[in-house]
């Protein structure tokens, strides 16, 4: 069991686990991971750079909130029960 916990018995996907998983759902997780390891690289090259680029620097959170918005309504969408234990 921990052998396979640790990825010992191959990177492949069962068939359990591979319907669950969409093209969609895969390319936005390796944008997500690619964008979480850039984001220091792009905040010092916006810190470095002129008035319009601070200004984005500042505001870069506001392009935020309309996608976390909309990760919430596509996880609620494609969930069974949105809430934990909301049968109890």
């Amino acid at each position: 069991m921990y052998a396979g916990m640790a990825g010992l018995h191959g990177a492949g996907l069962s068939t359990e686990l591979a319907w669950q998983l969409s093209l969609t759902a895969v390319v936005t997780l390796c944008a997500a991971l690619v964008l979480t390891w850039m984001g220091p690289w792009i905040r010092r090259r916006l810190a470095a750079g002129g008035v319009a680029a601070q200004r984005v620097l500042a505001g870069g959170w506001i392009a935020l909130v309309p996608l976390f918005a909309l990760g919430l309504l596509k996880t609620m969408a494609e969930s069974y029960a949105p809430v934990l234990y909301a049968k109890f």
